[in-house]
């Protein structure tokens, strides 16, 4: 974390061959990416696609075409401001007409893919010179190689919305704070970086908790210049916090003045709701238990990711932290320098990684989403256990045939034990599947239901996305404040009926939502219509619900 000079790359393998290996890596990337991305869509609906994508799709239609960011009958932000901004613009190129199609909508879509991709191949080039810059040769082709290939961060970069985007940006952040340290770099170069993580906080806000590493790196600039005298506190550490924040502001500001303009709020209305929806039915004077099954989901989440990476990785990442220990106890300062300046390398995403992990354990939660909202931290994992590979095999200096050796075998295992995953096979060879995804949905309400009815959904992305002759109506507040507040008050059959929705679709669960939040709610308020045939999502079934009209007041 502490600044220090650079130094020089160490590498046992020329630059020709790094850059030979890297440029490989890339393109197998880029080939794999672009195999996906070239698939029918309806293939992909459910595997990586989820239901919040049409919803970011849905609002980036309406941008381009002029209408603001619309959702139903009212503005929102509950939307990551990049992602959506940039992909108004094919919308507004593509034009009204052809996104009244299903193969105009389904081919934007499919731009929201390659757009996913590219940012995911970014991420891949921009990490991967890091830590060659920084000396980890090895450890940057480990990752390198994990990160093109393994399935659960292809799915990631192919989900169709912002997060690979963000992965970009915070190893864009990381990239530029290794090169511009807080305490030397000019005060140019740190508005530079600021506006760098201001432009990573538009594509996710969760981006801005790269600030935990930023504050504990000036906490400890002001520390050790504590002697220094007010020149050094006004011309140097001020200056240079004062630089960064305004960077960060110039960035970030964009969206403030967007979201107040259109919604009079700053702060996006999805944080809320996610939160509210995660904690119904929870007793918050006991609130240990939802703490433990949120920590058990993270892991779980994580686990997709890193407990296939084979035995090898583990061992290595153990060997290297006992040869730490190990030198710990002996006090051999020499052999704890490179771990030591490992944590130093490595400080900002290490430490970005846990306060993500914690903010959405302990207080964001929204377990059903922390694939995506943890996949930041597959990167951390990643590069920790390359680093950690790359320190055990520097502890056999003079060895360069058994480091070599050591590492092929690591790659070999990492390779074979990634492309044999079921999840390769699904994206690149499997069918629609009628059991996954939202797509279907859309489709049918696009097919079966009249223009103009109003519709009421808590999951409404591809309903709003694809029947484009209906008025969806966003239920679970997600995209609609007015929404969210009826559903805190217990007010949401008023709501309902008060925004003449005659139609509700959802999963079983979803309806129990609106019946839990319904105050007065009687048998006679809404029933079910029918069970759509044809298609569920993930074992659900999706059920069609009429609302009544209050009966006439009793003479």
């Amino acid at each position: 974390m502490t600044p220090k000079p650079p130094r020089a790359p160490e590498s046992t393998a020329p630059d020709r061959t790094f850059q030979a290996a890297f440029a490989l890596l890339v393109l197998l990337a880029a080939a794999l990416r672009a195999a996906i991305t070239a698939r029918p869509l309806a293939a992909l609906d459910g595997r990586t696609v989820p239901d919040d994508a049409y919803i970011s799709l849905h609002i980036a239609k309406n941008i381009g075409l002029g209408l603001g960011p619309l959702f139903g009958d009212d503005y929102t932000n509950g939307f990551q401001p990049l992602y959506v901004w940039l992909m108004a613009i094919p919308a507004a190129l593509r034009g009204p007409q052809a996104l009244q199609t299903v193969e105009g909508l389904d081919h934007l879509a499919k731009q929201g893919l390659a757009l996913g991709a590219a940012a995911d191949l970014g991420a891949l080039i921009v990490v991967v010179l890091l830590l060659h810059r920084q000396g980890y040769t090895r450890a940057a082709l480990f990752f390198g190689l994990l990160w093109a290939i393994h399935p659960a961060v292809l799915a990631t970069a192919l989900n169709g919305l912002e997060t690979s985007l963000a992965i970009f940006f915070f190893a864009l952040i990381w990239s530029c704070a290794d090169r511009w340290r807080l305490g030397h770099a000019p005060p140019s170069r740190l508005v530079l970086l600021g506006l760098v993580i201001g432009l990573g906080a538009l594509a996710r806000i969760d981006l801005l908790m790269v600030g935990v590493y930023f504050a504990l790196c000036s906490l400890l600039l002001l520390w050790r210049g504590r002697h220094r005298g007010r020149a050094y506190l006004c011309g140097t550490w001020l200056l240079g916090n004062v630089s960064l924040a305004l960077g960060v502001a110039l960035g970030f500001a964009p969206w403030l003045l967007y979201s107040l303009y259109y919604t009079q709020r700053w702060y996006p209305i999805s944080g809320q709701a996610v939160r509210f929806l995660s904690l119904v039915g929870v007793d918050r004077r006991r609130m240990w238990p939802h703490y433990r099954g949120m920590l058990d989901a993270a892991v779980d989440a994580l686990e997709g990711a890193l407990a296939h990476l084979g035995r090898a990785a583990l061992i290595a990442l153990a060997l290297a932290l006992l040869l730490a220990l190990t030198a710990a106890l002996r006090r051999d300062r020499p052999a704890l320098a490179p771990l030591r300046d490992a944590l130093a390398d490595l400080g900002l995403p290490l430490l970005f990684g846990l306060s993500l992990f914690l903010a959405y354990t302990f207080y964001i939660f929204c377990p059903w989403y922390f694939g995506r909202y943890l996949a930041p931290l597959t990167l951390v994992a990643f590069v920790a256990l390359g680093v950690a590979l790359e320190l055990l095999l520097r502890a056999l200096p003079g060895r360069p045939r058994l480091q070599l050796t050591l590492f092929g075998l690591a790659l070999a295992t990492a390779a074979a034990a990634t492309i044999t995953l079921p999840g390769v096979d699904a994206l690149l060879r499997k069918g629609p599947n009628a059991r996954l995804g939202y797509r279907n949905l859309g489709l049918w309400a696009r097919k079966h239901l009249p223009a103009g009815a109003r519709i009421g959904a808590p999951q409404s992305g591809a309903l709003a996305y694809y029947a484009t002759h209906l008025d969806v109506i966003n239920l679970d507040g997600v995209v609609n404040a007015a929404a969210f507040r009826a559903l805190k008050r217990r007010r949401m059959l008023q709501y309902i009926r008060d925004n003449k929705i005659h139609t509700i679709i959802g999963w079983q669960q979803n309806i129990d939502l609106l019946a839990l939040h319904s105050s007065g709610l009687s048998s006679y308020d809404w029933q079910k219509k029918q069970t759509i045939k044809g298609f569920r999502s993930w074992g659900h079934p999706w059920l069609v619900y009429e609302v009544n009209a209050p009966p006439p007041p009793e003479e």
